[in-house]
């Protein structure tokens, strides 16, 4: 009986073959700078990711048909799947319940072109809803009006029609699954036309066997996998329980720990070899758009390859990220070719495989068949304190808690900046000690911490959960022990009090208010009371409209003993009061608005009738430009005499702010100075404002108070007591 071309492939000697770069028509390749989309090849996109590259490249978008480039006469888990996390989740998708959606995204594709661009599996959470099946996230298995996405069956005929157009591509669904309506999944799937490519429960191998071969998948037309989480359905409707089938590993941050690979809680170990597929998620639990481009380059490879260990030596067949177009050049697609070549061959790359009865001819590879060269992430920048023995204080020296650290320092992790965990600053250098107080308030310059009140953790005071984004990590009380001596605060009227809160269209809502006003006034108090000679600076975004709103909030919390009054404010560029008397005379809280009325009918000083300011958001974060926000006069008009420098991304990203924090801040401050008329920051605002490379917004603080003081590059070389511009060099060593 001859042998068939099935069998002589399946005992094919295999071998592997370099993968050259080719360039197609001279356009742009992989990892080339580029302007457009329409300079890079076929397969690839440009792209920016700034942690990970200067300027725009071209990185892969699209992905490699294993069926095509090698074979499909393997069983199903012989092969991998890129896998899109909370595949619904999309960046701009409308609402469709007549409510703002407050939640996080996870994606920018939407499904069709998910499908089209190489995604075979999709991760969707499914939920009871409005009489229906909905996509959505929640809190404790609920879905509300503003985290809803859309009705499944919306996604599910996309599916559908992607399935439909594409007789030999196979898709699975994995459901997070919180419906509990009888047959609810059973409907929606069959009224979206989806029953027709239904891979049955039946075929399913059990005790780890191999799955049927794809090449009869399709010839059954059986190629659509849908499994559950809800262990019941797989007897009441016919839907494979997810862990019965397949391992999984932790999701989110805990399944992205360096060298650790454990198996989340419903999954057996992953080394459990009677479930034959092995399914690896590589996401943070809150997204981070920008530094995605990161996480699906090396990193991810370098889990996939612990995985393959911790799977007891099984290359994952399902990828599950978030973003998966952002990459450093191949990303998830160089990722899902490893592992194809992996099963496929033994090789690092699928287009390395070859069989005896199978070439590669050149027109059947992918133009983007590159491999990856991501760009090094791991900076080590250099903080010089003046006049500090860096030996002393272990600045970047390496570290496993705070306590291995010196005085001031704390064990700290910035991915993007540096390796390992390492020992940067976590308090200020107090100016008024260090060289005086005997100079104008504007004289000086003020850490400030941007939505002071936007705090991880803190518990939500409406019995709503809280769906919103956070600033800072520090209480307020942290933050001033911290060395923060300005705080912005959102303040709205809600719930017949002053809110802080952040908003939609001016509105506070149940789901993004933190805490009533007088909370924090009252933590701000206890600090001016314990510390008589410092100043506070409060900078109001201001959206109370009840009379005299504040001036109840403030005098009910006491504030208003320490009052520094508008009518002691200079006017047309002159110097603020001394530091000094405003301390003798108790006046040491500065209030600012962004309500002109309020100037007369509160005594609350009109921010920009004082100070000027640049652009907050993304838009102040453009190297080598510092323009005015919109409220502000120009930075360079000199009868406002106090200047306020934000550098902080809208929306925050954590991870980031390390990096943001540092250099970038310097070089800010430096622009900001120049486009100020040569006058440096008084106020300086960032996000998460301890998080950095080494010195971070404190040593951006020195250096501004270095060159205030004295013209110096740091506050450690003005001479103590002097009020001149006196530098004091360190004698040499």
């Amino acid at each position: 009986m001859g042998i068939g071309k099935k069998s002589l492939f399946l005992s094919a000697v295999l071998v592997c073959f370099s993968v050259a770069r080719a360039c197609s028509n001279g356009q742009c390749k992989l990892l080339d700078e580029c302007t457009t989309d329409g300079d890079c090849e076929t397969g690839l996109y440009c792209f920016s990711c700034p942690p990970g590259f200067t300027g725009f490249r071209c990185v892969r978008s699209a992905f490699t048909d294993q069926f095509k480039l090698v074979n499909d006469s393997l069983p199903f888990n012989k092969y991998a799947f890129l896998t899109t996390h909370n595949a619904y989740a999309i960046d701009g998708e409308p609402s469709h319940t007549g409510v703002p959606r407050v939640t996080l995204t996870n994606q920018e594709d939407n499904v069709t072109q998910q499908l089209n661009n190489g995604a075979r599996a999709l991760m969707l959470d499914t939920y009871d809803f409005k009489g229906d099946v909905w996509l959505c996230h929640s809190f404790g298995g609920e879905c509300y009006d503003f985290t809803a996405f859309e009705p499944a069956i919306d996604t599910l005929r996309e599916v559908e029609a992607f399935l439909s157009a594409n007789p030999s591509e196979i898709v699975t669904i994995i459901l997070e699954d919180y419906v509990h309506a009888p047959n609810g999944l059973t409907k929606v799937f069959t009224d979206a036309g989806l029953m027709q490519y239904w891979f049955p429960l039946t075929s399913m191998p059990q005790n780890g066997q191999d799955w049927p071969l794809v090449s009869d998948m399709v010839a059954k037309n059986q190629r659509l996998l849908v499994f559950t989480s809800i262990r019941s359905k797989q007897e009441s409707e016919g839907i494979a329980y997810q862990w019965n089938y397949m391992v999984e590993n932790q999701y989110g941050d805990g399944g992205m720990e360096a060298g650790n690979c454990s198996n989340r809680a419903e999954s057996s170990p992953l080394n459990d070899k009677t479930k034959s597929l092995v399914l690896v998620n590589y996401f943070r639990t809150v997204p981070i758009k920008l530094s995605a481009c990161v996480q699906n380059s090396k990193d991810l490879t370098d889990m996939l390859q612990t995985c393959h260990g911790a799977s007891g030596n099984r290359w994952a067949n399902f990828v599950a990220v978030d973003y998966y177009r952002r990459s450093e050049g191949g990303g998830t697609f160089q990722a899902v070719d490893t592992l194809n070549g992996e099963l496929l061959c033994g090789c690092e790359d699928v287009h390395s495989c070859v069989g005896i009865f199978r070439k590669l001819p050149p027109e059947t590879r992918s133009s983007s068949d590159h491999p990856d060269f991501p760009a090094s992430l791991m900076r080590q920048r250099d903080q010089s304190w003046s006049a500090i023995d860096l030996h002393e204080y272990q600045l970047l020296d390496g570290c496993t808690t705070n306590a291995d650290c010196g005085t001031g320092l704390y064990c700290f992790s910035c991915a993007l900046g540096f390796t390992g965990s390492r020992c940067v600053r976590s308090a200020f250098t107090d100016q008024f000690k260090l060289v005086n107080d005997s100079l104008p308030f504007n004289k000086y310059a003020f850490l400030t911490t941007h939505n002071a009140y936007a705090i991880d953790g803190e518990p939500s005071h409406t019995g709503v959960p809280r769906l919103t984004v956070t600033n800072q990590e520090d209480s307020i009380t942290q933050q001033l022990n911290n060395g923060a001596r300005a705080l912005m605060l959102d303040t709205y009227d809600f719930d017949g009090d002053v809110w802080l809160c952040h908003s939609f269209g001016g509105q506070c809502h149940d789901y993004t208010a933190f805490e009533p006003a007088i909370d924090t006034l009252r933590e701000i108090e206890s600090f001016l009371s314990a510390n008589p000679s410092e100043i506070i600076t409060i900078i109001l975004e201001d959206y109370v409209h009840a009379p005299n709103g504040l001036t109840k909030v403030f005098t009910d919390a006491g504030l208003t003993k320490y009052w520094f009054p508008v009518a002691s404010m200079p006017q047309n560029g002159q110097d603020w009061p001394l530091v000094s008397d405003m301390v003798a005379k108790n006046q040491r809280l500065l209030v600012f608005t962004s309500i002109k009325s309020k100037q007369a009918s509160e005594g609350i000083a009109y921010q920009w009738n004082f100070m000027v300011e640049n652009q907050y958001g993304n838009g102040g974060m453009k190297a080598g430009s510092c323009p005015n926000r919109a409220e502000s006069s120009p930075l360079d008009d000199k009868t406002k005499s106090l200047v306020l420098v934000n550098y902080f991304r809208s929306p925050p990203v954590k991870p980031s702010a390390c990096v943001q924090n540092s250099e970038d801040l310097i070089n800010m401050l430096q622009t900001c100075y120049v486009a100020a008329g040569n006058r440096w920051a008084n106020f300086v605002a960032a996000d998460y404002y301890k998080r950095s490379e080494g010195g971070g917004t404190f040593q951006a603080i020195d250096t501004l108070n270095g060159k205030l003081l004295c013209g110096c590059e740091d506050v450690h070389s003005c001479v103590p007591g002097s009020t001149s511009g006196t530098c004091n060099t360190p004698s040499p060593a």
